[in-house]
């Protein structure tokens, strides 16, 4: 786990502060940034006030976002820039996280915005009044609640009960019965029959999950179970995989290291050639999630003197070595196959390490403010990234800088895609159809459509596109590297709420909503 923030302090009445948070669960939404402010020791509790600093979305398992705050929030309540001890992030998925630049530590149950700790009196006095009230019918309440438990006990054994049928009935199904050849039709008729064609529905199959499991992972589905502890950190206590269409636990193993006078510390589990790592000791950073030919890993990991330095580490023989020197890069991320490591440096650049050749030099191409939403890896040699900005028509446009690690020569083209940097679509309800198109390559797939109005990019995840539309009963899976789609019949439990992963050595995606989960078999597609 990662949560970082950076404030680059205030300028002309202007504060700059990026906040960046991976390797974490968290649930689509908004989520809202706050500073934190100490009251005076003489106010009547005490207590920290928030001040709003911003609002974003999250970004699938992280949270990367600049805010540029004026000063005037702060000045409304009396309070200066310099009186910020610390960053409140709220989500809307109800999870929360907290950091303290002090040494003076803040429990989250006594924030509150200036408006709630004004509240707090009358609130007081009211309950005060009521307690007498609430005494006198508690008796009441309770015989109340014994009726509506046993009520609740039947009900819940009757669902208990159609939820294994229900179980049972979607594991039986063969979801590869829908795979039947079409015969060939001439070129005059492709054009009606391209409209009208039924694309055969696959039915995922129902993996049978606890209860507030979480999923990370790039190329493979690590699923885990975790407790928050006094110090609101995450401790994952079991990993699971995918296997055989069930959940899979995995070893649990540990890794122990020093390099000069840095040592770390971190746990682990691997699938593949994909590695997921937790339980990180104070001053490890970040452990990047793959497995090189050697059985090494690259971790960053703090020095003495609090700078960040890429080491690699031999899982087998514990040997640790520096790879790339101790420096201001944050951001990092690492290509979907670990060749490549892209590094962002507060000075406003950014680098790219070569895993193979332990090289790293600077990359154009890619803005130094980008952030985490703007580049994707298109494979493990190029990106597409956000490139200069342009207005046609009155509104604002990106131009698409596609990016050639190997050469590092940078080719731009007119537009920056919707889907991922260099793919884009289209949709057109009069004939019903979606176009999806690869702005580089000038690839393109046009998919029927049963409704055209509402359909939508729902997620993008490695080379898988998923639509959906507004009224979340139709849904398309497209294939961007194999060019190919199919229909989806996501069950009623996940809609609207969905997530979608990759379990790459079961060749399987993983559909979830963290209380239900299904597979979607990716075998001889």
């Amino acid at each position: 786990m990662e949560r970082r923030c950076r404030i680059q302090g205030l300028r002309n009445a202007i504060c700059r502060i990026q906040i960046h948070i991976q390797n974490i669960r968290m649930l689509d939404g908004k989520t809202e940034v706050f500073g934190i402010v100490r009251q005076p020791k003489e106010s009547r509790k005490n207590n920290p006030i928030i001040l709003l600093i911003g609002e974003g979305q999250t970004q699938g398992s992280g949270f990367d976002r600049r805010f540029t705050v004026p000063e005037e929030p702060f000045v409304e309540e009396s309070c200066r820039f310099e009186q910020v001890c610390g960053i409140y992030i709220r989500s809307q998925s109800g999870r929360n996280w907290m950091t303290v630049f002090d040494d003076e530590p803040i429990a989250i149950e006594n924030l509150g915005k200036p408006e709630e700790i004004k509240a707090e009196t009358d609130e007081e006095n009211v309950k005060k009044s009521e307690t007498d009230k609430e005494a006198v019918e508690e008796n009441e309440t309770d015989k109340e609640n014994v009726g509506i438990k046993e009520n609740e006990k039947s009900e819940k054994s009757t669902e208990s009960e159609a939820d294994q049928e229900l179980q049972e009935e979607n594991i039986n199904l063969d979801i590869t019965e829908h795979a039947k050849a079409e015969p060939e039709i001439t070129a005059e008729e492709m054009q009606e029959e391209i409209f009208s064609k039924e694309v055969a529905k696959e039915i995922p199959e129902k993996v049978p999950m606890k209860d507030s499991l979480q999923i990370v992972g790039t190329n493979e589905s690590f699923i885990y179970e975790s407790k928050t502890d006094a110090n609101s950190d995450e401790i994952v206590e079991k990993v699971y995989s995918i296997k055989d269409g069930k959940l899979s636990k995995l070893p649990i193993q540990s890794f122990s290291g020093s390099y000069k006078a840095s040592t770390f510390s971190f746990q682990y589990s691997i699938i593949g050639r994909e590695i997921f790592s937790y339980n990180y000791s104070k001053n490890l950073v970040q452990v990047f999630d793959q497995i090189n030919k050697q059985g090494e890993i690259y971790l960053s990991a703090e020095n003495a003197k609090e700078n960040e330095q890429i080491l690699c580490v031999n899982l087998k023989s514990g040997e640790c070595r520096q790879v790339v020197k101790p420096g201001d890069g944050m951001n990092m991320s690492m290509s979907p196959d670990g060749k490549y490591i892209l590094i962002n440096h507060s000075k406003s650049y950014w680098t790219v390490f070569d895993t193979e050749k332990e090289t790293e030099r600077k990359l154009e191409g890619l803005s130094g403010y980008a952030l985490s939403n703007e580049y994707d890896f298109i494979n493990d040699d190029h990106i597409a990234a956000v490139g200069d900005a342009f207005t046609k028509n009155n509104t604002e446009f990106y131009r698409l800088n596609y990016i050639d690690f190997q050469t590092g020569k940078v080719k731009v083209y007119p537009e920056y895609g919707d889907i991922k940097g260099c793919w884009t679509y289209r949709c057109d309800t009069k004939k019903k159809q979606l176009e999806i198109e690869n702005l580089i390559t000038k690839q393109k797939q046009m998919i029927p459509l049963k409704q055209a109005e509402d359909v939508h990019i729902m997620q993008v995840n490695g080379e898988y596109v998923l639509l959906g539309t507004e009224s979340d009963d139709v849904y398309y899976l497209y294939n961007l590297q194999e060019d190919i789609y199919r229909e989806l019949d996501i069950p009623e439990e996940i809609r609207g709420t969905l997530e979608m992963y990759i379990a790459k050595k079961e060749k399987k995606l993983l559909f979830t909503n963290e209380k239900e989960a299904y597979l979607v078999d990716l075998k001889e597609r």
